[in-house]
């Protein structure tokens, strides 16, 4: 858990969003975010789709998705992950 959110980051989080696992964080993979956490399913990554991953992950919502929002992704992913 480093609040890097490269390729193993993503690839990890398609497994548990049951997408394609390639490792870039595209289309398919935003959608299935945004569905996820009840954001607009329109595939691009905006402020709302920040501020609605920060609320489902209980970190400060400011819209930007930084460190603090990928450590609390990666921790979330490794319990799904188990």
């Amino acid at each position: 858990v480093d609040g890097e959110f490269g390729p193993k980051s993503i690839t990890s989080l398609q497994h548990v969003l049951g997408v394609t696992e390639d490792g870039i964080l595209g289309t398919e993979t935003i959608t299935a975010i945004q569905k996820k956490v009840g954001a607009k399913a329109d595939g691009i990554w905006g402020t709302e789709t920040s501020t609605k991953l920060q609320e489902f992950l209980g970190v400060t919502a400011d819209g930007v998705a930084g460190p603090e929002t990928f450590k609390a992704l990666q921790n979330w992913l490794n319990k799904e992950l188990g």
